[in-house]
């Protein structure tokens, strides 16, 4: 039988999962493919630092040039994280004519454009369905079988970190801090949280389905994030007693070709499919046209997840090549579009102010919302007994313009501030 040989660059968690997948699948690939899917070689830092079964069953090297040089190595799978040199190392694979496949979300987020560009230019396959949640088939879906509809809105749960640390402080009454340091005890957080509880891993994940699903190109320089570490357990407590759960979301909504795209801790209303989500799994959440509202649910991250959709994009590279159609770029959609202004772009906020707790500050903050034209749909004062006091109001329909106004008049004012301030679903 043929067999089709593959490049592994790395073999941690989603490349030992990667790996896993081929060794055990491989009935189903020779079905599929007529060929027997082989791993020839897998780049490590160390090679004596590799131990357990798959040092035994796959060849390792600790020299890139040993996967490129080879020609029977057909695709390259990248699967290290991190930027620069992941960058090098698709860069020269496409270069040494050889297809790809990457679970670089971070990679794709900054220069997916130009490997894109390069790889159409050589007429090879680059395939990253793995950069965005993990296992869930969801860049695939919307370059495929959603093609036909017009997409008006993407959003998501693209966080799995984030996700177990709010539903743990939702469902324990537990703080910020302390689910935290259980999280990275667990493996669910790195020791430096950053990337995760700020927003910036969703925002990265953000800029891909925007790209698939609207056909824009946007920079993460474009986006508002805001991540979790600001939340309180106050804050969780008065959006369940409103009917509404947080959850960090990532989203894109498009209309008449304006894009508007962001992440932000979000009051979900229960009835809501996304505030089912919890602990650390992730979910996408799309409306269309014609499909009307659809969600995908699974697991974000973990060994076997990712590297079952690192394994897809293999076994799809190499139907292409069976059939002679290599070269197509992954997200083949492209159509011009601008960043929504300010003025056009609405929506619902909950906002938590610290006042000083004497006759009038209320008074004075209502005059503010007046004046930037924000009605009040709830109003509620939080148990104090210090000086401050805390309130809590969750707005109507507002534009980020009159939000913008609004969160100028409090800085400017005198003895009040805004302690937090999040998005509200409807």
């Amino acid at each position: 039988m043929d067999k089709l040989y593959i490049g592994l660059l790395g073999l941690g968690t989603v490349g030992g999962g990667t790996a896993e997948i081929i060794l055990q699948h491989q009935e189903k690939m020779q079905a599929i493919l007529g060929k027997e899917v082989v791993v020839k070689a897998a780049l490590v830092k160390s090679v004596d630092e590799v131990t357990g079964p798959l040092a035994e069953q796959i060849p390792l090297t600790e020299s890139l040039d040993d996967i490129l040089n080879d020609p029977e190595i057909a695709i390259v799978a990248e699967l290290m994280g991190g930027i620069d040199f992941p960058k090098h190392c698709i860069e020269a694979a496409l270069n040494a004519g050889k297809h790809v496949v990457t679970a670089n979300k971070d990679l794709i987020a900054v220069h997916g454009a130009s490997l894109s560009h390069l790889a159409q230019e050589k007429g090879l396959d680059l395939y990253y369905e793995a950069a965005v949640a993990g296992g869930i088939p969801i860049l695939r879906a919307l370059s495929n079988s959603l093609v036909a509809d017009e997409l008006v809105q993407v959003r998501g749960i693209l966080n799995g970190t984030t996700n177990y640390i709010l539903s743990r402080m939702t469902q324990e009454g537990a703080d910020y801090a302390r689910v935290l340091k259980d999280a990275q005890e667990l493996g669910f957080a790195e020791a430096d949280p950053t990337a995760d509880v700020e927003g910036l891993d969703a925002a990265r994940k953000v800029v891909i389905l925007t790209k698939m699903a609207f056909g824009a190109e946007i920079s993460l320089d474009d986006l508002p994030i805001q991540g979790i570490s600001q939340i309180k357990q106050a804050d969780i407590q008065v959006a369940k007693q409103l009917g509404y759960t947080i959850k960090l979301l990532g989203s894109t909504s498009c209309q008449d070709g304006q894009i508007y795209a962001e992440v932000a801790p979000t009051l979900v209303p229960n009835s809501h499919p996304l505030a089912t989500v919890n602990a650390e799994m992730n979910a996408v959440y799309t409306v269309g046209q014609a499909s009307g509202e659809l969600m995908f649910y699974g697991a974000g991250a973990g060994a076997l997840p990712t590297g079952s959709a690192v394994v897809a994009d293999i076994i799809a590279i190499g139907r292409n090549m069976n059939e002679s159609t290599v070269g197509a770029p992954f997200a083949r959609f492209n159509r011009a579009s601008t960043w929504s202004k300010a003025k056009d772009v609405t929506g619902r906020a909950f906002f938590r102010f610290k006042l000083v707790n004497q006759t009038g500050s209320f008074a004075r903050l209502t005059e503010l919302f007046a004046k930037a034209n924000i009605s009040l749909a709830h109003v509620l004062q939080l148990p104090s007994e210090s000086e401050e006091a805390e309130v809590v109001v969750v707005t109507d329909l507002m534009t980020m313009e009159e939000k913008a106004y609004l969160l100028e008049l409090v800085e400017e004012a005198d003895q009040m501030a805004c302690a937090a301030s999040y998005n509200v679903l409807d």
